[in-house]
């Protein structure tokens, strides 16, 4: 009898361990997703295409692209070469983004002449 009951609470524990590790997935990208709900329908699409791309490009240690990404403003403080070099530099002491998961989008559009910018901030 013992044994049966200790087989049956195995049985328990490991399907209950197969639908965390099923439903923790879905409930981690719910989480990115909730955090580009504040971002109107119309620019959403292309935000999180555009997070997804510049994610996987610093997985990749793709910095010409990245610097191709960047604003105007943040892109005219260095020009591409420099702004390579000093991510080769960084990367050294500090190591490559493996993992980055969206936690918060806030819109910093400054007026309604202003291009539409946001800001995604998240777990690394």
């Amino acid at each position: 009898m013992r044994i049966d009951f200790n087989c049956g609470v195995f049985k328990w524990s490991a399907s209950l361990t197969a639908i965390m590790i099923l439903t923790l997935p879905a409930i981690a990208q719910r989480r990115d997703d909730q955090a580009f709900e504040v971002v109107p329908s119309q620019h959403r699409g292309s935000l999180v295409q555009s997070t997804l791309e510049f994610i996987e490009c610093e997985k990749t240690k793709q910095y010409g692209k990245l610097y191709e990404m960047l604003d105007d403003q943040e892109a005219s403080r260095a020009n591409k070469e420099d702004y390579v070099a000093a991510r080769v530099r960084a990367e050294t002491k500090r190591g490559a983004l493996r993992e980055f998961a969206p936690q918060l989008v806030m819109d910093l559009t400054l007026n309604d002449s202003a291009p539409v910018t946001y800001e995604v901030t998240g777990k690394a």
